[in-house]
């Protein structure tokens, strides 16, 4: 629906008014005309408004002025009135127009995404394209306001946003600048009609349903009703913080690179301050798989961090985990579960699944059998009784509720290497020896109580020799 304000002619107004004055504080404040700027326009009060403004500002900052209008193709005869409209302002206004219609509908639903996320995409690779076919553009207008800002900061604050979500809509982002940052919704609409701009509205924003909607038509009001401003509260608060992430993010960026390689040091982040380590642990995930992070996931690993205890991991979205072993803190890919296994052991070599060898030797002979195998100084070993060898053995994963008595105790397995700090790594892959009876020999632990060597009959030595070594 189109609401008119009965333009009177087509000049470009030079009276003052707030809008202009907040707009030229944000343009300067953030360098926002230091190159073309393309506007998109939707043809809404916020965008027609941005772009009367900056005929006259990009004019006397010597920079071209252009437009681009995505039609969705979602709302029919509507849309293509948004697009007309905005074709014949650009035309009174001798600004060129770049125009892209796609069906984003059809679009979502072949990617199996939402409308507004699939649109929004659709919208950013435009822009991103313009430029990069016009270097004379270097930056795209949004009409971000004030009042957009304060929805955007109560809709984090209620899904629980840190000082990210409360900083709200950036000025600037990469190449994406705000200029009506500091301008409220009302103020839009008070220069609409000092300046007779006529402007397109999307009925779908009256539709409360939407969250978003919902805090601008309902809460927002009630703020303003109790305490006024609130919009430009929002911004102060805003401003305020983006100062201070600032400052925390520089100084998460000089301990990252004082601290990691490959990982970190555990201790180092337990003496750093909470907010700087979640920060560090922000750019080293950023660093290792390109994607950036829920807070609500590193404040886990912070979690255990401030535990003390080792090892654990953490579990994050990309497929990837977080270990902290033997003093180490690193990222690794969450790869597959180990499958189970069961191999048949005998004389002689046996490969495991991982390529680790379990390598089952007659007392004496090693050297003669087995003579080019570093065997006594790269595996684990165990000497069993011949007669447990004979009736027969097999090596298993590891399972839960393992356990076996050695030593005159019987042992929880877990326990076993927990207390031996084994790796997360070398957990799922070190085998359980068995018999009949169940567990015969975990590398790295004593054999099973009376299935030692006997030393008055032909015993065994059994080797395991990790993949790696082999």
């Amino acid at each position: 629906m189109k609401k008119s304000l009965c333009r009177q002619d087509n000049r470009i107004t030079d009276k003052e008014h707030i809008l202009t004055e907040k707009l030229k504080k944000a343009t300067e404040e953030y360098k926002m005309l230091d190159g073309g700027i393309i506007v998109a326009l939707s043809g809404g009060a916020d965008s027609h408004a941005l772009l009367h403004a900056l005929i006259p500002a990009c004019a006397d900052a010597g920079v071209p002025l252009a437009c681009a209008h995505v039609n969705h193709m979602l709302r029919g005869a509507d849309a293509d009135a948004d697009e007309a409209f905005c074709r014949r302002i650009c035309a009174d206004y001798a600004v060129p127009i770049e125009v892209l219609r796609t069906d984003v509908a059809a679009l979502a639903k072949k990617e199996g995404r939402g409308f507004e996320e699939t649109a929004r995409d659709v919208r950013y690779a435009f822009f991103a394209e313009l430029v990069e076919k016009n270097p004379q553009y270097k930056r795209i207008a949004t009409a971000h306001t004030a009042s957009d800002n304060a929805e955007t900061v109560l809709f984090n604050l209620t899904r629980g946003g840190g000082i990210r979500g409360l900083c709200g809509i950036p000025p600037v982002r990469d190449n994406i600048v705000r200029p009506l940052i500091y301008v409220t919704r009302a103020e839009v609409e008070d220069y609409c009609a000092v300046n007779s701009l006529e402007y397109v509205t999307d009925c779908t924003n009256a539709e409360t349903e939407y969250s978003r909607n919902y805090i601008r038509a309902e809460v927002i009001p009630r703020l303003d009703t109790l305490y006024g401003g609130f919009a430009n509260a929002a911004s102060r608060m805003s401003r305020n913080l983006r100062r201070d992430r600032d400052y925390l993010e520089c100084e998460a960026e000089r301990v990252f690179g004082e601290l990691y390689s490959e990982g970190f040091e555990s201790a180092a982040l337990r003496a750093l301050h909470p907010a700087i380590t979640a920060r560090v642990l922000m750019l080293a995930f950023e660093r290792e798989t390109g994607k950036r992070a829920e807070s609500v996931h590193l404040d886990a690993v912070c979690a255990k961090l401030a535990e003390g205890g080792e090892p654990f991991s953490v579990y994050l979205p990309g497929d990837t985990v977080v270990r902290c072993e033997r003093g180490r803190l690193c990222f690794a890919s969450a790869a597959e579960p180990p499958i189970p296994y069961r191999v048949e052991i005998n004389e002689g070599e046996n490969i495991l699944p991982d390529g680790s060898v379990l390598l089952v030797l007659p007392d004496g002979e090693e050297k003669i059998t087995y003579p080019s195998h570093k065997v006594y100084n790269l595996s684990i070993f165990a000497r069993l009784c011949g007669d447990t060898i004979k009736k027969g053995v097999f090596a298993r994963s590891r399972e839960n509720g393992d356990a076996y008595r050695t030593g005159g105790m019987t042992r929880k397995l877990k326990k076993l290497l927990n207390a031996a700090q084994y790796t997360v790594r070398d957990r799922d892959i070190i085998p359980v020896v068995c018999d009949a009876e169940g567990i015969l020999w975990v590398p790295g632990f004593g054999v099973r109580d009376g299935a030692g060597a006997k030393k008055d009959g032909k015993d065994y030595t059994i080797y395991y020799i990790k993949a790696e070594n082999c």
